[in-house]
């Protein structure tokens, strides 16, 4: 996958215009599945098309905003940053000007073995860099250039992915294998039997058995909550006496109140008291992530995360849209997306355990609705699904400037929630 993906040419009448830059990222996954970096997608602003010609000079000026405007550490959470170079850029030396210790440089599919190249290849292995070939097809050209691969990226989607495989091993034992367009369970299964060891993509993100589950003591906590928290009026003694009846459910609430997450440190007399300071719309962002995280507790870290992102990015959009309103409402269904995936069951049969509004479970059915334009809008930005994005935006009435704002805040505050207030409190 092209990170760079299609940066198109600036308008010479807008040469001096400031250009706005839009970044979404992907999850890679080590043979644990612990998020070992985040492929990094870019596009600026213009059309979403380029030409030879200007794709080195556009896609250099994205690199370069994006590290400024964005800042790597805060989109990638200390992990590695897995960032696309052409030809151009790698001979011209834009690797160099990226943080040696936070960075994967990917080699364009594009990019082959000549002269100048391999010595650009040699100069940032001599200084540090970790080096990634990108949607890896063999060819000969490249026989020089995979020994000085730390990474090579092979589609598993592909059919002679087996045969990509079997190329690079025969050259060189030295490159580790990444396997991308990992989106099912199965293709995860096939790309660790070929010997890969890390993994890209979405597979986290689905069921992985689509079967009822058997619920145990804390997952039905968890459950009698999101039902506390799903109904259109809120009670708090309702959800004062299920906090009560499970200990764990107690220490992750008091815990949160006085966390950073939280915006203050308060002392906390007793759970309604800690309740009453949270105000409803904050019990149910809280409890929504909590349930989740208690009931996807054996899944990879990353789903949680992606739920609290989708959530919060729903929620930021509910008001550039015309439906602050909902905002509320936009947070639920963005988390609760990924009930599916955290239970290994069909959303169906769950959501009929949920007394969700109409218009919700609509949404999370797939169901066309305006709140279910808003998560298709989220879950397209997330996959860096740019042409997609700009269709339903335009429907919307979302810039890209706007949305590429609310993806920041979104993923700043989900880093922040996880590891200072919810995660921490388990």
């Amino acid at each position: 996958m092209s990170a760079l993906g299609t940066a198109a040419s600036q308008p010479e009448h807008e040469q001096d215009v400031a250009r706005d830059v839009f970044i979404a990222r992907q999850p890679i996954f080590d043979s644990q599945r612990r998020v070992y970096g985040y492929e990094l997608l870019f596009r600026d602003g213009w059309e979403n098309a380029c030409t030879a010609a200007n794709l080195t000079d556009a896609a250099g000026d994205v690199l370069q905003s994006a590290w400024f405007t964005f800042g790597f550490e805060r989109l990638v959470g200390g992990r590695r940053a897995f960032t696309n170079l052409t030809r151009g850029l790698l001979v011209r030396g834009y690797g160099e000007t990226l943080p040696v210790h936070a960075t994967v440089v990917e080699l364009m599919e594009t990019v082959e073995g000549d002269v100048a190249v391999i010595d650009a290849c040699r100069r940032l292995k001599q200084q540090g860099y970790l080096l990634a070939l990108d949607d890896f097809l063999y060819r000969p050209a490249l026989d020089r250039l995979i020994p000085l691969a730390d990474i090579v990226k092979i589609d598993v989607s592909r059919e002679d992915a087996a045969d990509q495989v079997d190329h690079v091993r025969r050259i060189s034992a030295i490159p580790r294998l990444l396997a991308e367009q990992v989106e099912t369970h199965d293709a995860y299964r096939s790309a660790t039997a070929l010997g890969c060891h890390y993994f890209q993509g979405y597979f986290f993100c689905h069921p992985q058995v689509m079967q009822a589950r058997t619920l145990n003591g804390v997952r039905l906590t968890s459950l009698k909550l999101l039902q506390c928290v799903t109904r259109t009026e809120l009670v708090l003694e309702e959800v004062e006496a299920t906090i009560r009846s499970d200990v764990s459910a107690a220490h992750r609430l008091l815990a949160y109140v006085g966390s950073f997450a939280f915006g203050f440190r308060a002392e906390v007399r007793s759970i309604h008291h800690a309740l009453v300071l949270m105000g409803k719309h904050q019990i149910r962002r809280w409890v929504s992530l909590m349930a989740l995280g208690e009931m996807g507790h054996d899944k990879p870290p990353e789903l949680l995360m992606q739920a609290a992102v989708r959530g919060k990015f729903c929620e930021c959009l509910s008001q550039d849209v015309g439906l602050g309103h909902r905002a509320p409402e936009l947070f639920l269904v963005g988390t609760l997306s990924l009930l599916d995936a955290m239970l290994d069951a069909p959303m169906a049969p769950l959501l009929d355990q949920l007394p969700l509004a109409g218009d919700v479970r609509d949404a999370l059915l797939d169901r066309p609705s305006p709140l279910r334009h808003v998560l298709t809008y989220v879950q397209r930005y997330e996959r860096g699904n740019w042409t997609a994005c700009a269709l339903l935006g335009r429907n919307l009435g979302l810039t890209e400037a706007t949305a590429s704002k609310r993806y920041q805040e979104a993923v700043a505050w989900a880093t922040t929630v996880l590891t200072d207030g919810t995660r921490n409190a388990h």
